[in-house]
């Protein structure tokens, strides 16, 4: 419990849930309106969906999380460190409502989602 009460790890916990939230709605909204395509396999395709997202979020978040654990306490009292911490926290919402939308159009044109191969 008192790793999480870190500044640091908790703006990685804040990160990496908004990631896991975003690709949760994606998926869901996905099925939800393509009930026909997907058929039944909800269980399936949740579990298999989460363990793909969460092993991507080992990879990409791996960089952060080192620099995080290993940035020393005073340079999270700077000004400018916690701007560039908003700056990668707005960055990467940008980057997360972008691939959710176009992962929506991708759907829409290939019937599957990205780095998927059809059957």
């Amino acid at each position: 419990m008192h790793a999480i009460r870190s500044a640091p790890l908790r703006y990685l916990l804040l990160l990496t849930s908004l990631w896991l939230i975003t690709f949760l709605l994606t998926r869901s909204t996905l099925y939800f309106t393509h009930l026909s395509e997907a058929g039944a396999n909800f269980f399936l395709i949740f579990t298999t969906g989460m363990a793909y997202d969460l092993s991507f979020l080992l990879y990409a978040a791996l960089p952060l999380a080192l620099y995080l654990l290993l940035c020393p306490a005073r340079l999270w009292r700077l000004r400018a460190h916690r701007g560039m911490l908003g700056a990668v926290l707005f960055a990467s919402l940008f980057v997360m409502l972008f691939v959710a939308v176009a992962e929506w159009l991708f759907w829409d044109e290939f019937g599957v989602r990205f780095n998927v191969r059809a059957p």
